[in-house]
């Protein structure tokens, strides 16, 4: 019983792993946008023009705050 518990999850992970690639292919195709649920102009709101300023950078990719 073990083994084929173990043969399902294998073929599980394979299965898994092989289609990732395609979901991954042309994300993301417009900007991201991050939502802060704290009012504008806030330390919420600071922390997170921040961090998208600093994940542009990272990313190669526009945040819109």
């Amino acid at each position: 019983m073990k083994k084929c518990f173990w043969g399902a999850w294998t073929l599980i992970s394979i299965l898994g792993l092989s289609f990732s690639g395609f979901v991954w292919a042309a994300y993301p195709d417009r900007p991201i946008t991050l939502i802060v649920n704290f009012a504008a102009g806030g330390s919420a709101d600071v922390g997170a023009r921040a961090l998208a300023e600093s994940a542009e950078k990272i990313l190669g990719h526009p945040l819109l705050c």
